[in-house]
């Protein structure tokens, strides 16, 4: 089974990946600040690496003897004051994979993201516009890049078990919210599916209460 290393995995989409793959029998890798408790990744048996994703060589590091077939998933993103990881995060990690030479990658951003812009309420502009803003950078560094990609752009965010009914939207508007074990679990289904390749996917779940 392909190994895997998530970024973002202290929290959020990200320790929902991680937990999911590991039930599913995976090896999981995971990039962690010095500042981030481990305990929660560590009890599921994930390999936890310590370094910050705005080091490029410590990204580099974490993906250092990884066999090649190694799958990564980066759900790295903050909405609140300084944004760069939104950006320069996931640059770090989408040129450090290309130099470790492993192929597929999955980037979770966010509804708003790129061509999905317009569709942002003018709220959620003044909200987290400048955050969304960045990864579309991200995006677009990763669509310039010559890995097998996917984009992730989930709604508004809920914990919470997975209810098993989330949307995925291309090339359409979209609105609503998501709980995070449904975005993870879209994100691991899509490694598996070549089809997933180079598209960028909106997942919403009307099943969500707000």
């Amino acid at each position: 089974m392909r190994g895997l290393i998530v970024f973002g995995a202290s929290r959020g989409v990200g320790l929902e990946v991680a937990g999911q793959a590991r039930a599913q029998g995976r090896a999981v890798r995971a990039l962690l600040r010095e500042s981030s408790d481990a305990s929660a990744l560590e009890a599921i048996g994930v390999d936890v690496v310590r370094g910050d994703a705005l080091d490029a060589d410590a990204v580099g590091a974490a993906l250092a003897g990884l066999p090649a077939d190694t799958d990564v998933v980066t759900t790295l993103g903050s909405f609140g004051p300084g944004v760069s990881v939104d950006y320069l995060g996931n640059r770090n990690v989408i040129d450090a994979t290309e130099r470790a030479g492993l192929k597929r990658l999955v980037l979770v951003t966010s509804l708003g993201g790129s061509e999905t812009w317009p569709h942002l309420s003018e709220r959620s502009r003044k909200g987290f516009g400048g955050a969304v803003r960045e990864k579309t950078l991200a995006e677009a560094w990763l669509r310039t890049s010559g890995l097998e990609h996917t984009i992730i752009r989930p709604g508004g965010l809920r914990d919470g078990p997975a209810l098993g009914s989330p949307q995925r939207i291309e090339n359409a508007e979209a609105h609503g919210f998501v709980r995070r074990a449904d975005v993870a679990a879209v994100v691991l289904d899509c490694l598996v599916d070549p089809a997933t390749i180079g598209r960028a996917i909106s997942v919403v779940d009307p099943a969500c209460p707000a």
